[in-house]
């Protein structure tokens, strides 16, 4: 069996597009863990959500909501839109 030669470069390469918000999402959940009382109040405003939506919809209730807040775009129209997104 002849293997091929090692290659200096994985296939998981450190210049990856995705690296700086990998980054930023790790030291934000590191901030957020030296923070206790801010993380406090986060857990506090969910759960105070939730009580809300809960009295909102009642117990059959069904929360629709866009996985995208535009119609699909048109032929030829740029596919990278950086802040048209929705949280899902």
């Amino acid at each position: 069996c002849v293997s091929a030669p090692h290659s200096p470069r994985s296939s998981h390469s450190l210049l990856s597009p995705f690296l700086p918000f990998a980054a930023a999402l790790g030291l934000t959940e590191k901030l957020v863990n030296l923070n206790l009382s801010g993380k406090a109040k986060l857990v506090s405003m969910g759960k105070s959500l939730q009580e809300e939506m809960e009295a909102l919809l009642g117990p059959d209730g069904v929360l629709l909501y866009p996985s995208h807040p535009t119609i699909a775009p048109k032929h030829h129209s740029p596919i990278c839109m950086p802040f048209n997104f929705a949280y899902t």
